[in-house]
């Protein structure tokens, strides 16, 4: 943030950019691990190799197993915590 404040460009691309065009991440730490994260609907801990995918619209996080399984699968484009919808390219992997 402080870069972009600075330069007011984005870091990676060059382009111009604002503030407000960021998003918020909405991370649920872990239980077991204060300084890991997990999924807040399956409860089950980030790992190196658990694909993580974000929703636009809310900036929640989750494992992109329970976003294919509960949203995808059963075509339910809202946010499983805030019953926000969204569209199939508001999913972010992160």
């Amino acid at each position: 943030m402080p870069f972009i404040q600075k330069y007011k460009i984005n870091p990676v691309t060059g382009r111009e950019t604002k503030l407000s065009e960021l998003i918020n991440l909405h991370m649920t730490p872990s239980e077991s691990d204060k300084t890991n994260f997990m999924c807040p609907i399956s409860q089950k801990d980030f790992t190196l190799t658990t694909k993580v995918v974000a929703i636009k619209t809310s900036g929640n996080v989750y494992s992109n197993d329970v976003v294919e399984e509960l949203n995808k699968k059963h075509d339910n484009w809202h946010d499983l915590i805030t019953g926000q919808p969204f569209t199939a390219k508001d999913i972010i992997v992160l």
